[in-house]
């Protein structure tokens, strides 16, 4: 079965490169998953590399294509059935991978739209937030120099310490705080805004977006807020 992709001198998206990704991302989010799961196993490996290896299967998922270095293994037996199965008609002209692909799309749609309108209400939120906080620098908090000095809001419509949107400040409650708990809370804030941990979060959920139907994706998803935690512990 002759297979129709989108063809350039660098790359070549087709269905057997998605499949192929799918199968990859799959074997790589059990195994992701297998080290999280057992103590044992997570403690060999350092946090930045388990990291490396997230970034390794978004990078693949984000770009399902066949590099010309690459070499494709020709799978008939599987490939054969999947593309008669897609190209099945079921009316006059629409194959099945046409409703398929409307499917996915309008899937995509809806996710996104409703993710944008998230990161409004979000941004909305924050910048109510900023408007009623007392700001300070890092330094001034912690009365030493810091880099980066970030920005410290203070403010009631905060319940705990936290980072919001792409902003690279810190957000923490109108309470007492000791020298010593101040300066905790910072600095684990401070080391999300410097690991850029909401960056990766959306790149991990544009993924669940664009792969919805995949279900291990929901898996990385899960595996990610953990690493998240583990490399701040």
């Amino acid at each position: 079965t002759k297979e129709k992709g989108i063809e350039s001198e660098s790359m070549n998206i087709s269905i057997s490169s998605l499949f192929i990704t799918l199968c990859v991302s799959l074997l790589f989010i059990l195994f992701f998953s297998m080290i999280l799961t057992h103590k044992k196993s997570y403690r060999l490996f350092r946090a930045d590399l388990l990291f490396i290896l997230a970034i390794v299967i978004c990078l693949r998922m984000i770009f399902p294509v066949e590099f010309p270095f690459t070499k494709t293994i020709p799978l008939p037996v599987i490939m054969n059935p999947i593309m008669d199965f897609l190209n099945f008609e079921l009316f006059s002209g629409i194959k099945v991978m046409y409703v398929l692909f409307f499917i996915w799309m309008t899937g995509i749609g809806f996710g996104l739209i409703n993710h944008i309108k998230n990161l409004i209400v979000t941004n909305k939120f924050k910048d109510r937030i900023i408007r009623k906080s007392r700001c300070f620098k890092m330094s001034e908090l912690l009365q030493q120099n810091v880099s980066p000095d970030y920005n410290v809001y203070i403010c009631d419509a905060v319940s705990a310490p936290m980072v919001i949107g792409f902003k690279k400040c810190i957000f923490i409650p109108e309470q007492e705080y000791s020298q010593i708990e101040m300066s905790n809370i910072l600095k684990h804030e401070a080391q999300h805004l410097k690991q850029n941990d909401f960056i990766f979060k959306q790149i991990v959920k544009l993924l669940t977006i664009i792969y919805w139907w995949f279900p291990p994706v929901y898996l990385l998803k899960k595996n990610m807020l953990f690493l998240s935690k583990l490399k701040h512990q």
